[in-house]
């Protein structure tokens, strides 16, 4: 009896456990229009789906064979907010009668359309290439903009675009960091640039007469935006690491209409060189042999090379700025300038060790160490002043000044010896010290007649550049592998250069046809050169340099003198026909080279022999 109660106890829980329900209802809009196809879930309270189904045409819905507990219905259609109730299963199914949807009503985004920018065309003789083609990072340089560009390439500091070398950058067709295109691109940025412009820019002269003279340089115009030629931009950028390295640098630039301010600086430790590097003035070539060893053993002729020092390699320290000023002084007057100061300290430290292996086994060993150590610093500066004097006369002035200091000190130790002895060795000291000037002006006068094409224009240009410096080299080798002996070098050399140049040229354009002119010209110049190279040997007896080394003492002056007359032809009918012909004479006068070398007397030549050598030791 106790067992059957116990059968129908489990059998009654089981069917009241197992007991099953439904939920129905039907979905409307707020108008009471039924809503087919929107989504309608069964979950569980905390979020997790039990069942899903869409309503039919009518709006209906129902979920069959749900067990009995606690449920969330959830229900949602486009452009509609979605809807959740809470629903309890316990003893019945359950209606949930007409469930309303509201309409969602979302603001859409602004959609821009734009279209594709193209990347170049060609206006006449000009490339324009739209920099919004070519995408750089947001603080990227106008340099790293033109890198992209097709055809243009940088290597080494130099800008190359179609083949040749960009000598000169406008802003806005304004010159801009005078004839020096990597300072200007680097302290312009990529985002106030519009369009890029490369062509062959013609002579000012060309320019102003209309007939080609064959002289043209590659130029590269940057059109900025119209929103960036009024206010002040740049950036800074600053770093420190490991070992006490460190960079920092920046450009500033305020541009208010025609008058545009820039600034551009850096520092670093880290061999990053400057913005562009001259060629150190008077070179000539570089000094041969170790260590400078070369230098005191250079050719005649008074070669600034024999006073530096090679500076490749190594790390170098370098601080630098640059100033860019353009305006316009008044209704006539165009003015662009620009200034620079860079200093670079190169310091070079190179150790050699060399084993050399015969067929018997011997292996001399070869040690050395060269150390050397640069001092470079360059001051330029450059004008432009455009004069519009009336309507039919203008004039140009363009002044330039470089100051180059340069000094210079390296040293080589080397050794070569085998099982522990000693069978040469070689210790030198190389020091120089070189300053160089270059100043040049020219002045351009331009004048229109009244007749179209009448031109006449003289252009007057002078320079001057002088050279000083002074060099210290001492030397001693010496062999010890089969007769010993030592030689040894002690030896102080100056330079003192002084060269100047003047030149004239008058031009006249006469107009033949509207498309042909007639061009008569006269050029005259002459320049002048004097070289002063002495170097004395060390002489013991008066303790001081005072022995002169006839081999390597040079004195000389030389002038040159040239006229030319010409005159040339020139039709040009739109921008695909332009002939030209051009005729010239010129006589040259090379001036009689003076030399003016001095030689020692003969008892000197005697002790530069025979005490040599003990001097040198004795003054190390």
């Amino acid at each position: 009896m106790k067992n059957l109660l116990f059968v129908l106890l489990i059998l009654v829980q089981q069917a009241a456990f197992g007991q099953q329900f439904s939920i129905s209802g039907q979905v409307l809009d707020e108008q009471g229009n039924t809503l087919p196809g929107a989504t309608v879930s069964l979950q569980q309270p905390w979020g997790d789906p039990v069942s899903q189904t869409v309503t039919k045409v009518d709006g209906s819905f129902q979920f069959d064979k749900v067990e009995k507990g606690g449920y969330a219905i959830v229900v949602k259609a486009i452009g509609f907010e979605s809807m959740r109730k809470e629903v309890t299963l316990s003893t019945q199914n359950e209606t949930m009668g007409k469930l309303t949807l509201f309409p969602d009503a979302q603001l859409l985004k602004e959609v821009n359309i734009k279209s594709t920018v193209p990347l170049s065309q060609q206006r006449g003789d000009t490339t324009e290439y739209n920099s919004a083609a070519f995408k750089v990072m947001k603080d990227a340089n106008s340099d790293e903009l033109i890198e992209k560009i097709p055809g243009v390439t940088v290597e080494n500091g130099a800008i190359k675009a179609q083949g040749d070398n960009v000598q000169q950058v406008l802003v806005d067709g304004k010159p801009f960091f005078g004839n020096d295109p990597t300072a200007a691109l680097k302290s312009l940025p990529a985002e106030v640039v519009d369009k890029i412009q490369i062509f062959d820019q013609q002579s000012d002269q060309s320019q102003f007469t209309g007939v080609s003279d064959g002289n043209t340089v590659k130029t590269i115009n940057i059109v900025t935006k119209p929103g960036m030629r009024n206010g002040q931009f740049g950036k800074v950028y600053a770093g420190y690491g490991y070992s006490d390295k460190y960079q920092a640098g920046g450009n500033m630039n305020m541009f208010d209409g025609d008058r545009r301010i820039s600034f551009i600086g850096m520092t670093n430790n880290i061999n990053v060189q400057n913005f562009a590097t001259e060629d150190i003035l008077g070179v000539m070539g570089m000094s041969g042999g170790r260590g400078g060893r070369g230098g005191g053993r250079g050719g005649r002729g008074g070669g600034v090379g024999d006073f530096l020092v090679n500076s490749s390699g190594g790390i170098a320290t370098t601080h630098a700025i640059g100033l860019n000023y353009t305006d316009q002084w008044g209704k006539k007057t165009d003015v662009s300038a620009s200034y620079f100061f860079n200093n670079s300290i190169n310091n070079v430290e190179q150790t050699t060790y060399r084993q050399f292996i015969n067929d018997s086994g011997i292996a001399p060993v070869y040690d050395e160490f060269n150390g050397s150590n640069t001092d470079n610093t360059n001051h330029r500066f450059n004008a432009r002043i455009n004069i519009n004097l009336d309507s039919m006369n203008s004039l140009m002035i363009r002044p330039r000044l470089t100051l180059q200091l340069n000094d210079g000190l390296s040293s080589t130790l080397g050794q070569t010896a085998l099982d522990g002895s000693l069978l040469s060795s070689t210790d030198n000291i190389y020091k120089s010290n070189l300053t160089g000037t270059s100043f040049s002006n020219a002045l351009l006068w331009r004048h229109k007649f009244s007749r179209k094409g009448r031109t006449v224009s003289v252009d007057m240009s002078n320079g001057y550049n002088p050279k000083k410096g002074e060099s210290l080299l001492q030397s001693i080798d010496n062999y010890n592998s089969g007769v010993p002996r030592i030689d040894s070098l002690n030896q102080q050399s100056t330079l003192d250069i002084n060269s100047w140049n003047i030149s004239g040229n008058l031009e006249y354009t006469e107009p033949l046809t509207e498309n042909s002119q007639l061009l008569f010209n006269a050029r005259a110049s002459y320049q002048q050169e004097a070289s002063d190279k002495y170097t004395y040997d060390f002489f013991a007896p008066d303790n001081g340099y005072t022995l002169l080394n006839e081999p390597l003492t040079n004195v000389f002056s030389n002038d040159y003198k040239t006229q030319q007359v010409g005159t040339g032809y020139n039709y040009s009918k739109g921008r695909d026909l332009n002939f030209n012909a051009r005729v010239n004479a010129q006589w040259a006068q090379p001036g009689q080279r003076k030399n003016h070398t001095q030689y020692g007397a003969v008892w000197a030549r005697f002790f530069q022999y025979s005490t040599l050598c003990h001097a040198a030791l004795q003054h190390r």
